[in-house]
C-alpha cells in the first residue's frame, strides 16, 4: 500500500507500508533512496499509523494535530476501548475502528458487530470518552476507511449518524446508526454491494445515491499496480 503525505512543513513524502514486515518506507523529494522504519512493532500500532496515512486522516489535518494522533493512538493499544463493552472486548476480527478529522477534533470512531461508539480523548481524566453528539456532520465507515462531511451539504443524508458497511461476506449492507439513541437501521433491505474478486461492488439494478458514493469510497482501496505484475 502506498500514500504520498505532508509531514509536518516537509515536502511530499512518499510512504510504503508492507503488511507482512510491518516496515515502513519513506522518500521525499531529495532522496535517493527510502528510510526504512523497521517492524514488526506492534500491530495495533501498525495499524493504525496505516490507516492514519491510507485513510487521508494524516494529509487532511495540521500538524499541530498530529499528537492528538498519537494520544489516540496509545489509548486504543492500552485497551481503554474496553470499557464501552460490558460483555468484554469483542475478538479482534469482530473489532473495527478508525482515526477520523472532524472539524478541528480528531476522533476514533469504533464498531464491533454493529454496536458504534463514536470517541475523544478527555483532555481533564487522559481518558477516551464516548459522544452522544458530532452535531451537523455524518460520518461514513467502511472496511478501508472513514470520513466525515457535513450533513447540511449532502441533501438525504442524516446528520449525528456513522453509517457503516455490514459485510456478510459475498455481499454488504448499507447501515445507519443514530449516536445519540443507538437506533439502528439498513439503508434498503436487499444488498447494497456484492463481491467481485477482492472488490464490493455497487448492486447495478438500483439508483445511485450519495449515500452509496461515499459508502462506495470507504469501502475498497484500489490494489497497487506492482502487485498485478506478480500475477502470471
Amino acid at each position: 500500500s502506498a500514500a504520498v503525505v505532508f509531514f509536518d512543513d516537509s515536502s511530499p513524502t512518499l510512504t510504503l507500508f508492507c503488511d507482512s514486515s510491518h516496515n515502513v518506507y519513506t522518500a521525499d523529494l531529495s532522496d535517493i533512496g527510502f528510510d526504512v522504519l523497521e517492524g514488526p512493532g506492534p500491530e495495533a500500532e501498525y495499524d493504525f499509523f496505516r490507516k492514519t496515512v491510507l485513510a487521508g486522516v494524516y494529509a487532511d489535518i495540521e500538524p499541530a494535530f498530529h499528537g492528538v494522533l498519537d494520544d489516540l493512538c496509545s489509548l486504543l493499544m492500552s485497551g481503554d476501548v474496553a470499557k464501552f463493552f460490558p460483555g468484554g472486548l469483542p475478538d479482534a476480527t469482530d473489532l473495527k475502528w478508525f482515526p477520523v478529522g472532524l472539524g478541528k477534533h480528531m476522533l476514533l470512531v469504533v464498531n464491533a458487530e454493529g454496536s458504534i461508539f463514536v470517541l475523544k480523548k478527555n483532555i481533564q481524566i487522559g481518558k477516551l470518552v464516548a459522544l452522544d453528539s458530532i452535531s451537523n456532520y455524518a460520518i461514513f465507515m467502511g472496511l478501508q476507511r472513514c470520513l466525515a462531511v457535513d450533513a447540511e451539504k449532502f441533501p438525504g443524508i442524516e446528520a449525528n449518524c456513522v453509517y457503516y458497511i455490514e459485510n456478510l461476506g459475498s455481499s454488504a449492507h448499507i447501515c445507519k446508526c443514530n449516536i445519540k439513541n443507538r437506533k439502528v437501521e439498513r439503508i434498503s433491505e436487499a444488498a447494497d454491494f456484492v463481491k467481485h474478486g477482492k472488490q464490493f461492488v455497487l448492486v447495478a439494478d438500483r439508483p445511485l445515491t450519495i449515500i452509496h458514493l461515499l459508502s462506495s469510497y470507504t469501502i475498497n482501496i484500489p490494489d497497487s499496480q506492482m502487485a498485478l505484475q506478480q500475477i502470471p
